[in-house]
């Protein structure tokens, strides 16, 4: 019997008939040699709730020490992980996304650039408005960073200013103007040592050249590829891998290797990105998942994720929603932390989750085409091979007790899907369950697409399938 092939990215094409399969909170993993198969699909890690709050909106997490900072709608709060809860340390206007950085002082002044300008932060008690005169305020700012000692700030007309060395005083004489490109400095990213000045045209490498007076870095290389927007950039969190990715100006994503940017997304991820409206609107994070590096870009209604260890892509998106419901990430001890773009609570990634903090997190995966054109193909039967006897008797019933997959096909390339026909994924510790389909019709012109669709919050492990494939004349 033929086999059905599993796509390893998703790939959903710009039209029905042209996708070549589809991972929609599934990737692809691979298995050890003598393995049944070489590659698994499994669900992307939940999210366990870690931090409740009334709150909306998250905008940033910062970790100073062992206190986490998060920012939402109109605020700034510090988080308790350990009790799982929040306090409002104050208002700080604003509703976009910003960026905190907090230097190596005895006691760490943090500070934090908003669209509502720049802020002292505390860990215990409300922000205040960054006093420092020489900082220029109108327009402020665009990013704050740290690095070697410094707060870095950039402009949108190419300057870049220091601070004093661990403290919060800054020099009108002490910035530079990166010039390598017109468009300004959106983003400053602190990286291997580098200062990077990102802006729409090019990115401008800094180096610290201990200059005793004036900025205390030396322009070095120049990166000729801008960034989409001040937040389409990850990869610098401490606690990730050391790669760098970033959506270029361009709508293409690469991944920084030395000083080359190479592009790493395909056209889908491409086509998506051409879609958002706003180059500001679209939100890079990193995570781990085990031994997988997770670069995730989200925009208005679409989140897709690279995983830097095997070189796969694959769509993501939350219960009742176009995207993942995910925004900003920080590691906080082994844990990687996220909050949410609609509520004010924050999550903890984990891989033993099967939901996002008991929101369904749904399966879907689309085979590629099995295809005899111009021929049709009859389907006296189909077989799918997954992990099976995943069900956990002290479940949830039945939902956890007796755990089962919708399957369904397509004959017109993903347009429209049969009556999805429900069938057991096995109670705990049924290791003999059988997954198949009888009599499952004939295919159009343009072959079949079966896809296997799980909402049960059990392990899944698709490995694979296969067909009984009669063709039959045109």
């Amino acid at each position: 019997m033929p086999g059905i092939e599993w796509p390893l990215s998703s790939a959903p094409g710009a039209r029905f008939g042209e996708n070549a399969g589809r991972l929609v909170n599934a990737f692809a993993e691979p298995l050890g040699d003598g393995a049944r198969s070489a590659i698994v699909r499994k669900r992307v890690p939940g999210l366990t709730e870690a931090a409740s709050s009334s709150f909306f909106g998250c905008r940033a997490l910062h970790r100073v020490g062992d206190t986490l900072l998060a920012g939402f709608s109109g605020r700034i709060a510090r988080v308790d992980l350990d009790a799982g809860t929040m306090t409002s340390l104050g208002t700080l206007g604003g509703q976009d996304r910003f960026t905190i950085a907090h230097n190596n002082a005895a006691t760490p002044d943090i500070v934090a650039v908003s669209d509502a300008g720049v802020f002292n932060l505390f860990t215990e008690s409300a922000p205040t408005a960054f006093a420092d005169a020489d900082l220029p305020v109108s327009p402020g700012p665009t990013s704050v960073c740290f690095q070697a000692g410094y707060f870095f700030f950039s402009y949108r007309d190419g300057r870049v200013f220091a601070s004093g060395l661990n403290a919060t005083t800054v020099n009108a004489l002490d910035f530079t103007t990166a010039q390598t490109r017109p468009g300004g400095v959106t983003r400053l990213v602190p990286w291997n040592g580098d200062l990077l000045a990102c802006g729409p045209a090019a990115i401008d490498v800094y180096r610290n050249a201990g200059n005793a007076s004036g900025f205390p870095y030396a322009h070095g290389d120049a990166i000729d590829k801008g960034i989409l927007g001040r937040f389409a950039i990850a990869g610098f969190e401490e606690g990730f891998v050391n790669e760098l990715l970033f959506v270029g100006s361009d709508h293409v994503v690469y991944r920084l290797e030395g000083y080359t940017p190479v592009p790493v997304s395909t056209p889908d991820v491409v086509r998506s990105l051409e879609g958002a409206a706003d180059g500001d609107g679209v939100e890079a994070l990193v995570y781990m998942n085990g031994p997988h590096a997770i670069f995730a870009v989200s925009g208005e209604d679409f989140t897709w994720e690279y995983n830097l260890t095997t070189g796969f892509w694959n769509e993501r998106r939350s219960n009742g929603m176009g995207r993942w419901r995910a925004s900003r990430s920080v590691r906080a001890g082994d844990r990687w932390i996220v909050g949410a773009i609609d509520s004010g609570n924050l999550f903890a990634v984990s891989r033993e989750a099967q939901t996002e903090g008991g929101a369904p997190l749904v399966f879907e995966a689309w085979s590629r085409p099995t295809v005899a054109f111009p021929a049709r193909i009859a389907f006296p039967r189909a077989d799918f091979d997954f992990v099976v006897g995943v069900g956990d008797a002290a479940g949830a019933a039945p939902i956890e007790t007796a755990p089962v997959v919708a399957l369904s096909w397509s004959d017109d390339g993903g347009g429209s899907w049969s009556t999805p026909l429900l069938r057991s994924l096995g109670g705990e510790g049924e290791r003999r369950t059988w997954i198949s389909l009888f009599r499952a019709g004939l295919s159009g012109a343009v072959g079949r697409q079966w896809r296997a669709v799980v909402s049960d919050p059990v392990y899944v492990g698709l490995i694979g399938g296969a067909v009984a494939a009669q063709p039959r004349e045109a």
